[in-house]
């Protein structure tokens, strides 16, 4: 049988079906590879000389917790990271066997937290490959299903659907020694750090890592590095021998864009992999840094959900099943039966912007403030003066409270003219009819008391950070008695400091350079539309899948037909 597929708008129902019916063909499971690097320098030299934090190992054990959680098999999920190597440089720490200089509780209370991140993967074993093993050549040869006498756990044959997920720090470096070229695809090498080397250097035989450099022990960097074209090597191989199966990938590392790229060129058409059942994800850009935890919590806690939800609607775990559901969301954090793998990015990737915040906020209050206001020392009940910045809940309102994610530019512009007209702070004689509850600054001189008339501060002191999600504008009623106090909305630094700004163009400017993540997919194959059910959920497919699929495909196969979805 063979089916070409064409991007659709809308989840495409023949090479949904077709592909389950295949995955049912292979009688397997999906398998989830979750991989913890870490840089050498930091956690692969003498164990006196590591650092105290590890930058993967508890978010590789919260991963494994939320699958395992959701009913996926200790079987179907294999573990890379340091877990044991980790704990055991924690333990030496804590009886003093290592001099680093950090206290002894501090190791003892950092072993207890990264032990309850861990807990249901410590009780089932811990990890497949530890120590020594996490290094780019495991990676390699447990994706491609390579068993040795040192590597027993690999993706099988049988896998129906392989999730890769890499934690680790990550970078980029020049394809030529000392080449000072800007970074692209031409020039330069992505990466992810792993703490120990590949001892397999045919790996790096088709990789330009000359601009790779050296350690401090002048050996080359390059096999600690898992690379981006190894990874594209790895996606080629997989594919070639099994077309139709899709492969997801979430990189969660510093510039882990640049290994995004590869899908973008045209020569994706040429070579082939538009049509690749691949959905690869980023946590940011090929030049930026990417936040801590940030997207991948996110991912795992909303497919977590969803896997669970999706297996009562099913019936797999003898639940009643679940009723159909309208809409994106439902109340327990899970998408509603039937979501795709496009659903869940943009569903992670909205919550990762609501719950990181912080970073655009951050990166705004570097632009451009509200001097007038800053130079005041706002009373709010409970807390001293001087504390709780009007401004900053303000702007801090406008960001979290947009839809999908995005800041709410509606209430920018309304809260930059509130603030122009004089009607966000009002100037009063007297607190009377005011009250002393929060949201005033005496002015010097006798000059009376300058009110915050910001309805949405209760809400934002409460810490709901949802409270008027999608509000048009922030809102800032009429004081009696009042004469208006404007306040000008400037620069914050450089030469057109204290210069009027546009606040609307202040946060488009900061949010084009924080960490986005993106992601790519076989822009001619099936799996923008490919649900989470069909793809993780293994072969027992939903009732109406099965038969649908013996439909489709059996029709396509006695035909001869070519089927594909109505093109864009």
């Amino acid at each position: 049988l063979v089916v070409f597929f064409r991007r659709s708008p809308e989840p495409a129902p023949w090479g949904r079906f077709c592909l389950g019916f295949m995955a049912a063909l292979r009688g397997g499971r999906p398998y989830f590879v979750l991989v913890g690097g870490e840089a050498h320098a930091l956690q692969g030299g003498e164990q006196d000389q590591r650092h105290f934090q590890h930058t993967s190992v508890p978010f590789i054990g919260s991963a494994y917790e939320q699958l395992r959680a959701a009913g996926v098999s200790r079987e179907q999920i294999i573990t890379i990271v340091q877990l044991d190597d980790y704990l055991r440089t924690l333990s030496l720490g804590i009886s003093g066997d290592i001099n680093t200089g950090i206290p002894t509780h501090y190791y003892a209370e950092q072993l207890a937290r990264t032990e309850a991140k861990c807990r249901r993967l410590l009780d089932e074993g811990g990890a497949d490959y530890d120590h020594g093993a996490v290094n780019p050549g495991t990676v390699w040869h447990v994706l491609l299903g390579e068993v040795s006498a040192d590597r027993r756990k690999v993706v099988p044959e049988d896998c129906t659907a392989l999730f890769l997920g890499i934690y680790s720090h990550g970078d980029s470096h020049p394809a030529k020694p000392d080449s000072k070229e800007p970074h692209d695809h031409l020039t330069a090498e992505w990466f992810a750090h792993m703490p120990y080397p590949t001892r397999e250097l045919d790996l790096l035989s088709f990789v330009a890592h000359g601009g790779a450099g050296k350690n401090k022990a002048g050996r080359s960097n390059a096999p600690y590095y898992l690379y981006s074209t190894q990874l594209r090597l790895i996606f080629h191989q997989l594919f070639e021998r099994d077309p139709s199966r899709p492969v997801v990938g979430l990189l969660n590392y510093c510039r882990s864009g640049g290994n995004l790229e590869f899908m973008r060129r045209q020569s994706a058409s040429w070579l082939g992999s538009d049509h690749w059942p691949l959905f690869l994800m980023s946590s940011s850009q090929a030049g930026v840094d990417s936040l801590v935890a940030g997207f991948w919590e996110a991912y795992f806690r909303i497919l977590s959900q969803t896997l669970r939800l999706e297996r009562q609607s099913d019936g797999r775990d003898g639940a009643q099943p679940a009723q159909p559901h309208s809409g994106h969301f439902l109340a327990d954090g899970a998408l509603s039966p039937g979501s795709t793998l496009e659903d869940l990015f943009e569903a992670a990737n909205e919550a990762y912007f609501r719950e990181n915040a912080y970073e655009l906020l951050n990166h705004v209050k570097m632009r451009a403030w509200a001097s007038k206001v800053w130079s005041l020392d706002f009373h709010f009940l409970g807390r001293k003066a001087g504390d709780c910045d009007p401004w900053h809940i303000d702007l801090k309102h406008c960001i979290e409270s947009g839809r999908l994610g995005e800041p709410n530019w509606d209430a920018l512009q309304g809260m930059q003219q509130a603030y122009t007209e004089g009607r966000a702070f009002r100037v009063v004689s007297s607190l009377d009819a005011f009250g002393r509850d929060g949201g005033y600054a005496q002015l010097p001189e006798g000059g009376g008391y300058v009110v915050w008339t910001g309805m949405h501060r209760g809400s934002q002191q409460s810490g709901d950070a949802l409270a008027g999600l999608g509000q048009a504008t922030s809102n800032f009623p009429h004081v009696p008695d009042s004469h208006p106090f404007p306040v000008e909305i400037t620069a914050w630094q450089g030469p057109k400091a204290f210069s009027v700004v546009d606040l609307k163009n202040e946060v488009r400017e900061a949010a084009a350079v924080i960490a986005h993540p993106e992601r790519v997919f076989g822009s001619h194959s099936t799996t923008l539309g490919l649900q989470l059910r069909d793809c993780f959920l293994g072969p027992a497919l939903h009732p109406e899948v099965r038969r649908s699929s013996r439909i489709a495909c059996g029709a396509g196969a006695r035909q001869g037909a070519v089927v594909a979805p109505s093109p864009l």
